[in-house]
């Protein structure tokens, strides 16, 4: 994710909109590189940490917009067990390993917050 952040920082100095949107689902239990659960990292944690290291030049951008999505497999999920986020011996193949609107919650809760003030409405 560095790596991708940093060729994206030297070839754009703004960024104007981000859309985080990369995904897997229904893989065998696994974890990523960092140790977390492999679906987690990838379609939560990921998000997170490239809009955090994108961060910089979405906010030189003035009205720059960053939006993730999900997918409605949400539904068909549970919630994230907090004592076992990384669902160690609790997943089936096939079957998705926690609702991902709860962990997209978790992973955007930080971003919620505005870290200027809003830019007003551009008028038409």
């Amino acid at each position: 994710m560095r790596e991708a952040a940093g060729q994206i920082l030297q070839a754009h100095q703004e960024i104007d909109i981000l859309l985080n949107n990369a995904g897997v689902m229904a893989v065998p239990e696994g974890t990523t590189a960092d140790g977390f659960e492999t679906q987690f990292g990838t379609n939560h944690l990921g998000h997170y940490a490239l809009t955090a290291l994108l961060m910089p030049a979405v906010l030189r951008a003035g009205s720059a917009r960053v939006v993730t999505v999900t997918s409605t497999a949400h539904h068909m999920g549970r919630a994230v067990d907090p004592a076992n986020p990384n669902l160690q011996g609790n997943t089936a193949p096939g079957a998705p390993t926690a609702s991902p609107s709860s962990r997209t919650s978790i992973s955007g809760s930080a971003c919620s917050r505005p870290s200027r003030p809003p830019m007003p409405p551009q008028q038409a």
